[in-house]
Order: C-alpha cells, then sequence, then structure tokens
C-alpha cells in the first residue's frame, strides 16, 4: 500500500486489523518545515482514504502549524512538555 520511495518515521495502526485508523510521523531536522516535507504523508493520506486519521511531522522549531489536509507541523518538544 506504501509507495516505492516514500518515507515515514513512525506508521501507527490503532485498533484491530484493518480496523484501525492511521497516524503517520515523520521527524525533520529543519525548524520550519513546508508542505513540501509532508508530500509523503500526503501520498499516504490519500491512498489509505478515511483509515488516515492524522500526520505529524515533528520539528525543531517553536510552533505548531498545519501543512497539508490532515497534516500538522509540531515541535518536538511537545512531546516532553
Amino acid at each position: 500500500m506504501i509507495c516505492a520511495g516514500s518515507s515515514f518515521g513512525l506508521l501507527i495502526q490503532a485498533g484491530p486489523g484493518s480496523c484501525g485508523g492511521i497516524v503517520a510521523i515523520e521527524v525533520k531536522a529543519s525548524a520550519a518545515p513546508t508542505p513540501d516535507d509532508a508530500r509523503h504523508l500526503a501520498t499516504l493520506r490519500d491512498r489509505t482514504g478515511s483509515s488516515f486519521v492524522a500526520g505529524v511531522v515533528f520539528h525543531t522549531g517553536p510552533r505548531a502549524y498545519r501543512l497539508r489536509e490532515g497534516i500538522v507541523a509540531a515541535p518536538i518538544s511537545a512531546l516532553w512538555s
């Protein structure tokens, strides 16, 4: 289901079997990821349809913001603050 050449830091399917929703996470060493940085997550979202719950691109910057439909950029520091 995932395209050749796509990359993900972490792919989580919550729930039993194919009933669970998918959350995809990437980690970037950038302080300000762009929508292009979320292109692999967008491809996954488009291929999995309603199974895709959310995509997150963690980064080194200070704020959270929307990158694409269903995909956000969030500071990696949010994991421990």
